[in-house]
C-alpha cells in the first residue's frame, strides 16, 4: 500500500492494486503507518511546521492535526480505486541523476 501512498514503486504492484483493488488489511496496514508518524510528528514542533508551510505556500487552508488524522482515517478502499483510475501512474518515467562517472561504470557492467 505504501506504493499508493507515496506514488512511486514498482509499476507492477500498481497495475495489481488498479486490476485487484487493495484489500482491507493493505489499506489498515497503511492507514495505521501514516497515522502512527503524523500524531509522532505531530508532537514535535518542527516536523509539524514543514507541513504547514506547505499548506500556505500553496493556498491551503489552515487544518489541525486532528483534522489531518481524521481525513486519513476516512479514507476507503473506494477512495484509493477513484485515485488510481484518476491518476493511473502510467505511462511512468523514472530516471537517475549522479556522477558521470560512475554511471558510466554502472553500465559497463
Amino acid at each position: 500500500m505504501n506504493v499508493v501512498l507515496n506514488g512511486f514503486g514498482d509499476p507492477g504492484e500498481i497495475e495489481r492494486l488498479r486490476r485487484h483493488g487493495v484489500s482491507k488489511d493493505e489499506l489498515d496496514g497503511a492507514r495505521n503507518r501514516v497515522l502512527t508518524s503524523l500524531a509522532t510528528e505531530g508532537e514535535q514542533s518542527l516536523r509539524r511546521l514543514f507541513p504547514l508551510a506547505f499548506d500556505a505556500l500553496y493556498g491551503l487552508p489552515y487544518r489541525r492535526l486532528d483534522e489531518v488524522l481524521t481525513a486519513y482515517q476516512r479514507v476507503t478502499r473506494d477512495d484509493v480505486a477513484a485515485l488510481l483510475d484518476a491518476f493511473p501512474f502510467a505511462p511512468r518515467t523514472q530516471a537517475s541523476l549522479g556522477p558521470k562517472a560512475a554511471a558510466l561504470a554502472e553500465g559497463a557492467r
